[in-house]
């Protein structure tokens, strides 16, 4: 008996913040930096604020990438790095900031 079809199956990407190619990797504050702010304003299911812990991490579903760019125009370089994850396969990103 097979529990799990391929219909039921997605593929989840785990990306800190500052492997986008238009982020500083030293950066201070996330929403300092237009592409982080950009993916935190189409993301999903948030997680931040968490008090002491730094937790500021997001889900961004690529099946939406098109209409969030219809929308609002990503800062340069984000689209194509997003479009060419999205070729890779992937369905989601869980951003995160790596802590």
């Amino acid at each position: 008996m097979t529990i799990f079809s391929k219909a039921n199956t997605f593929l989840l990407l785990d990306m800190e913040f500052s492997s986008l190619d238009s982020v500083d990797e030293d950066y201070d504050n996330p929403m300092d930096e237009p592409a982080i702010a950009w993916i935190v304003s189409h993301g999903s299911y948030p997680h931040k604020d968490n008090n002491e812990s730094g937790v500021f991490d997001f889900i961004f579903n690529l099946a939406m990438l098109e209409s969030f760019i219809e929308d609002s125009r990503p800062p340069a370089g984000l689209e194509a790095q997003l479009m060419e994850i999205k070729e890779q396969g992937y369905h989601y990103i869980l951003f995160n900031q790596g802590c």
